[in-house]
């Protein structure tokens, strides 16, 4: 029988199984400053609609002491995609694009910090075409880079870049924000980003693996809204690179799941891409779905090993155009 609660009235208790294999009760959120509760399910267009919103909420006011908490309250007869192990198969994917999102939002916060301690200044980007005369987007994944290669030897500090210089500089000290745990790529790729890669049992995080590096699963590549130095890029729609904070746009990228083949893609359907998380210049983040910008011919095909001048990573033009593609 449905029934309307009254504002100030005590919520009724439940005790439901979770999707994460523990039943769920008013109890398990005792210790949450405000409770909010979202009568979901995983079919309806409107639920699905407003997804994006509600993990947006949670992100900013989780830090606040917010919990949420979301009950499927449909029957499955007329609705089979709504039983309990549809819903533990969408949490798991949803909740790796999710986790995903507030790594982005832990290393905007961080960036910000290191930019605030530095006189405004971000980390230098080791892509960087105007500063670093023949660099390409691969090293935008770098966060150690010590050649030649010292494969298995601790990483050490003072090769730290990109990201990385939030590690040695006490900004973010987790190494699990720095992998997407979506990322799963196959064993035999020539270039390798999951964090199992860079440690070991007798050697912690972070460890070198491929030619003196340690990697991560995130693009990093800060743009201004200030057209490319020369004409032919600014046609384009490329955008110089920032060195500040104050630097940064609302309109373009400070950094991307991995843009480097599209078999390395984090967050897929099927065969084919369907968005990026990315961080924006003013720091909101949100999961990208631009269409164009996902043009299997800006990829080199759909492998997953890079080629030379095909591939994004170790091709500019294609690399820069995707990125500049991207909106929010």
């Amino acid at each position: 029988m449905a029934f309307t609660l009254q504002i100030g009235q005590k919520a009724p208790d439940f005790n439901l199984p979770g999707v994460e294999g523990k039943d769920c009760s008013l109890a398990s959120f005792k210790d949450a400053k405000l409770l909010v509760v979202v009568f979901s399910c995983n079919h309806c267009p409107y639920v699905v609609g407003s997804e994006e919103r509600m993990k947006q909420f949670f992100a900013d006011y989780s830090p606040k002491g917010v919990a949420m908490v979301a009950i499927n309250s449909n029957e499955t007869v007329d609705h089979p995609g709504d039983s309990f192990d549809s819903m533990k198969s969408r949490a798991k994917e949803k909740g790796k694009q999710t986790s995903c999102l507030n790594n982005l939002r832990q290393m905007g916060l961080a960036l910000f910090l290191y930019a605030d301690d530095n006189q405004d200044r971000l980390p230098p980007p080791e892509f960087d075409p105007d500063r670093i005369l023949g660099s390409q987007p691969w090293r935008g994944y770098l966060l150690f880079w010590d050649p030649p290669p010292k494969t298995g030897q601790p990483a050490n500090p003072k090769f730290a870049v990109n990201l990385g210089l939030l590690y040695v500089g006490n900004y973010l000290r987790t190494p699990g924000i720095f992998y997407c745990p979506s990322l799963k790529h196959k064993k035999d790729l020539l270039i390798v980003f999951e964090k199992k890669y860079f440690e070991s049992a007798k050697v912690p995080w972070p460890m070198y693996a491929i030619d003196g590096q340690v990697n991560t699963t995130y693009t990093y590549f800060p743009q201004t809204d200030v057209p490319a130095k020369l004409p032919s890029e600014a046609n384009r729609g490329w955008t110089q690179v920032a060195a500040k904070q104050t630097q940064l746009s609302s309109q373009r990228t400070m950094m991307t799941d991995l843009i480097y083949t599209w078999g390395t893609l984090a967050h897929t359907s099927g065969k084919n891409p369907y968005g990026l998380n990315v961080l924006w210049g003013d720091g909101h983040i949100n999961f990208c779905t631009t269409r164009a910008a996902f043009d299997p011919k800006l990829w080199g095909g759909t492998g997953g090993n890079p080629i030379s001048n095909v591939t994004p990573g170790d091709n500019t033009p294609g690399w820069r155009t995707i990125v500049s593609l991207l909106r929010p």
